[in-house]
């Protein structure tokens, strides 16, 4: 509604939405930003709507998910990830292993312990190669990130999502949707319209892309 855009419009002037001053101070930004009301309020709305997308998103998580519960080693190369699996399987004991070599601040303190993880947190990728796993299972996982080792020790195909799990969900919820939307629409290269490019455009673009 313009009301709520009007409120963020204000939230991100620093005063409220009844304030006197509004108008005047709302032509400033104008001013400094270079972006006509027109666009800053497109702007404003884009922000408004996913706002509201996300928490729709998050009051439909639902109260249970396939999940499964895992706890892992991370490390920088695949060579001491395959000495770890290889230690643990001649009887080492993972959570001090854990402890010791884990890059993860978040879980070497526990044993690497990652808790109950509802499918759909993690990416494809890494999903559809943890969640077939069998409990008790070990696996070596490369990401971006680091060298996983993986070790299951639950699974189960209704679990309770956990609060600190909903709002990573429902995000990779909205993510999924969004690009959805993506494939669907046509985009138009306005940067160079029948091969006439125009630098300027370009840095005009470049300078405001990530103004807010």
């Amino acid at each position: 509604t313009d009301d709520e855009i009007r409120e963020e419009i204000a939230s991100r002037l620093g005063i409220t939405a009844d304030d006197e001053s509004f108008d005047v101070v709302f032509q400033q930004e104008l001013l400094r930003s270079e972006l006509s009301e027109t666009d800053y309020r497109q702007m404003v709305e884009a922000a408004v709507a996913t706002d509201k997308l996300r928490e729709k998103f998050l009051a439909e998580v639902p109260a249970s998910a396939d999940s499964v519960h895992y706890r892992q080693i991370v490390v920088s190369e695949p060579e001491k990830a395959d000495e770890l699996v290889a230690e643990i399987e001649a009887g080492g004991d993972f959570a001090a292993l854990a402890a010791e070599n884990s890059l993860d601040p978040a879980t070497k303190d526990v044993g690497g312990d990652v808790g109950w993880m509802p499918r759909g947190v993690l990416d494809a990728s890494a999903a559809e190669l943890i969640f077939p796993m069998e409990v008790g299972e070990i696996t070596v996982i490369p990401t971006t990130g680091g060298v996983l080792v993986i070790e299951i020790l639950e699974n189960a195909g209704d679990h309770p999502v956990e609060e600190d799990k909903k709002e990573p969900l429902a995000g990779r919820l909205f993510d999924d949707w969004t690009e959805d939307k993506k494939q669907s629409v046509s985009i138009v290269n306005n940067m160079d319209v029948l091969g006439n490019f125009d630098e300027g455009k370009v840095q005009w673009a470049i300078d405001h892309a990530y103004q807010s």
